[in-house]
């Protein structure tokens, strides 16, 4: 392995592990000082909630034992756990393969985007793992605009990190499509390539 291909592999492996602490940072956080644990379990009980922006925005300790917007809720937990710990670890493997293999290929932004995928979906996968469920407490409401409007759910920094993280590979692949917009030492199509 070359000094560059290692460099590359520190970084990425770098970034991730620095997305990954913070989403877990935050949730230590939110448990210390929005919960409190509920005896002999690894459950806590959400205590307080903290304005930060009156109706728009809060801090509300939840625990979600599902996916994303409750998906597999109703699975039974012998069904559901192992699911939601397999897939997002094949996921992992599958995001840090496709940046090594494309390291040379693809633009700066597209690997920060995978090193934001990666660093969320590691994030929760290690509640999934540690404490059955994902800790969440990041809570906007556009209820400031229109009272009708329902909150959106509850989510953690690694949710956002998701979020941030797809969106970036989505203009990543926008760009890639477009032919009028060259990508300077980005990913170019085979045919593209001289």
């Amino acid at each position: 392995m070359s000094i560059r291909s290692r460099g590359f592999l520190l970084l990425f492996v770098g970034a991730v592990l620095v997305f990954s602490a913070c989403d877990q940072g935050t949730k230590r956080l939110a448990q210390d000082h929005l919960s409190e644990p509920i005896d002999g379990s690894v459950h806590h009980r959400r205590t307080v909630d903290v304005d930060i922006i009156d109706g728009a925005f809060a801090l509300s300790y939840a625990e979600n034992p599902a996916a994303a917007f409750s998906f597999l809720r109703s699975a039974p937990a012998a069904i559901r756990r192992p699911v939601l710990i397999v897939v997002p670890s094949a996921f992992l493997v599958l995001v840090v393969v496709l940046a090594w293999r494309r390291r040379r290929e693809l633009p700066l932004y597209t690997h920060a985007a995978l090193a934001l995928v990666a660093g969320g979906a590691l994030g929760n996968l290690i509640d999934r793992v540690r404490l059955g469920y994902v800790v969440d407490f990041l809570k906007v409401h556009a209820g400031f605009i229109n009272e009708a409007w329902p909150p959106f759910p509850i989510f953690n920094v690694a949710d956002a990190c998701v979020v941030i993280g797809g969106a970036l590979m989505l203009v990543s692949i926008a760009r890639h499509h477009d032919p009028e917009k060259p990508d300077e030492g980005g990913f170019q199509p085979a045919s593209a390539r001289s």
